[in-house]
């Protein structure tokens, strides 16, 4: 189909709507075109959604353009995909958003340009937000998080009823690659880095970080669990892997090979916080700011603290509120 048979087709599909509010999701060359050669008045025209943070707030053709996000504040809606190229694949992240925000006032319309080109070849990395009742929605972008493929074969599944609270997240994943996020989880600057093959990361429900790193190094096979309800300070530092190899000059053995890291269920890890390879630290304790925790912690409900890390309090729990709230709940 030609340019101008596609510009009539998309202007009809805006006349079905014109008692609606109209909302275009993508600020593509053929809607500053399309805007550029139609009377657009008769319609009530919201503005342009699109997901490149750089447009936000700038104008096309006279429209304000929103981030995604701005859909969850509209009410009887209707969202319009201008976006030509590789459309079908589009189609679907704008379906899956909409679902995933849960919005009953947001009417996503049918798709003009749908097999109008060729999708291209569907990458065999995937982002998976799952809900609930295990429903499960691809997307390609989500807001505040940034993935950099550096292989294939590799999976991030986040387990959410609602936008993910994620802030400024980074994630560089090698080929054959699984993260986990639970449900409820708040995280603001974070790193993973996952340089090698095969790589784990699990983290449970309702986990909170202020910051901090996640490195697992080049070698294949490692694996880091963090369990539910842990919180994490700011400049947190976990890893499973030296990086670099120490090894006996006599025989050759190697003396720091890679191995998995365990953080229990309600772990609260203090400021400043380094969880080295091979750590463990058992369910219902606390990490001391600064501590390095450089072995395995069998026993529950203790604080570590020091460099190398130790048991300083044994029987112990902790609780996310502060004391004066905590008291007040007891009386």
């Amino acid at each position: 189909m030609g340019k101008e048979s596609q510009m009539q087709k998309f202007y009809n599909l805006l006349l079905e709507f014109k008692n609606k509010k109209i909302l275009f999701w993508g600020a593509s060359n053929f809607l500053k075109e399309f805007i550029k050669n139609n009377d657009l008045s008769p319609f009530d025209i919201e503005g342009i959604v699109d997901k490149n943070e750089e447009r936000w707030g700038t104008l096309l053709g006279g429209y304000t353009i929103f981030p995604p996000k701005t859909l969850i504040q509209k009410k009887d809606l209707c969202v319009i995909p201008a976006i030509v190229n590789n459309s079908d694949k589009i189609y679907q992240e704008i379906s899956a958003f909409i679902n995933l925000i849960k919005s009953q006032d947001v009417f996503l319309t049918e798709n003009v340009f749908s097999k109008e080109i060729t999708p291209k070849t569907l990458s065999s990395n995937h982002i998976y937000i799952i809900d609930s009742e295990n429903n499960s929605y691809e997307v390609s972008y989500l807001e505040g998080l940034k993935v950099v493929w550096l292989g294939s074969n590799s999976i991030i599944k986040i387990y959410s009823d609602k936008l993910p609270n994620i802030k400024n997240m980074t994630i560089y994943c090698k080929s054959d690659c699984e993260v986990t996020i639970g449900f409820n989880c708040i995280i603001k600057d974070l790193l993973i880095s996952m340089t090698g093959d095969e790589s784990r990361i699990s983290i449970g429900n309702s986990f909170t970080v202020n910051s901090g790193e996640i490195i697992m190094g080049k070698e294949s096979g490692t694996k880091i669990v963090i369990g539910n309800d842990c919180m994490f300070s700011s400049d947190i530092y976990i890893r499973s892997s030296d990086s670099h190899t120490v090894y006996d000059n006599l025989s050759g053995q190697i003396h720091n090979t890679p191995q998995e890291v365990i953080i229990g269920n309600h772990v609260w890890l203090g400021k400043g916080v380094n969880i080295l390879k091979g750590a463990e630290i058992s369910d219902n304790s606390v990490a001391a700011a600064r501590s390095i925790v450089n072995k395995k912690f069998k026993e529950s409900n203790v604080v570590i603290a020091g460099i190398p890390a130790h048991i300083v309090k044994r029987n112990i729990s902790w609780d996310r509120r502060c004391t004066e709230e905590y008291i007040a709940t007891k009386q």
